[in-house]
């Protein structure tokens, strides 16, 4: 079974919400993330900020001490780790996310990308077409089909 644990891994930005915007920007220019979790002290996951809400926020002059947490959007695409990838990927494909937050009982534990996705679907394909194995293609198959009901954070901020 292809789950997301399996294919996630390491956030390559996360900020505690008491940060400002200003030094999470300084980072995101340095690392090239173009997300970055918001989390409580014990590593919650309270929402996100995208370089786009960064850049809104420097373009219109924000107090560079501005909270992420006020410029965070709680509608962040989440999965759980067991969660098979052909239940998630058809989010990759209608929905456009680049990445989603795996999240084990409220906690940011890894993120899978599209390119873990494509990586996937490749892997299974040539394993089906190399093994005669059905697998990839049912795979293939459930990411094709448009079933996909979006999981989100509640926001509490």
């Amino acid at each position: 079974m292809c789950t997301a644990r399996g294919w996630m891994s390491t956030p390559t930005a996360i900020a505690l919400g008491n940060i400002g915007f200003r030094e999470v920007l300084s980072s995101v220019i340095a690392g090239g993330a173009h997300e970055v979790y918001v989390v409580d002290p014990d590593g919650r996951l309270l929402g996100v900020v995208t370089d786009y809400d960064l850049l809104k926020a420097q373009l219109t002059q924000s107090d560079p001490g501005t909270p992420i947490v006020q410029l965070m959007c709680c509608n962040v695409a989440i999965t759980r780790p067991e969660s098979d990838l052909h239940e998630i990927s058809p989010a990759f494909r209608d929905c456009r996310h680049s990445q989603m937050a795996v999240v084990d009982d409220g906690m940011l534990i890894g993120v899978i990308e599209r390119r873990d996705v494509l990586r996937a679907v490749a892997a299974l394909e040539s394993r089906s077409e190399s093994h005669e194995n059905a697998t990839g293609s049912d795979f293939a198959e459930a990411v094709r089909a448009p079933r996909f009901t979006e999981s989100t954070v509640p926001c509490t901020a």
